[in-house]
């Protein structure tokens, strides 16, 4: 997607990804075949000195005051994960998402509900 000027934002609804084919399994494959073949080539960067971690990840309630544990479900997780992919895609971006545990009377509710955020590196 090209933006009209550098400083542009562009939101785009879960509509609007499935009307760009964001349930075409075989298309989605075959972008994450491609960015691993990246990745063998060492054209992806990801984070820490090694380029390696997968993301910064906290966990809940592991060291909270009691009155903010309390509310927390343990289990429950959000994580950060940033990567630079370089080729034709040549994007930085960074994955956004909490994975909350359920409770019972939410079970059929979905776990977790990402956010993507690409930037063009220049």
């Amino acid at each position: 997607m090209v933006l009209d000027s550098p400083d542009e934002v562009r939101f785009l609804s879960q509509e609007a990804a499935l009307d760009a084919s964001a349930t075409d399994a075989n298309r989605c494959v075959d972008r994450m075949d491609e960015v691993f073949e990246l990745y063998d080539g060492n054209r992806v960067v990801m984070g820490e000195n090694g380029h390696y971690l997968h993301g910064h990840m906290t966990t809940f309630p592991d060291g909270l005051a009691a009155a903010d544990a309390e509310r927390l479900r343990p289990g429950s997780r959000f994580g950060a994960m940033p990567a630079y992919v370089g080729g034709d895609v040549d994007a930085v971006g960074v994955k956004w998402y909490g994975s909350v545990t359920p409770r019972p009377a939410e079970a059929s509710a979905p776990r977790s509900g990402p956010i993507l955020v690409l930037s063009d590196p220049d």
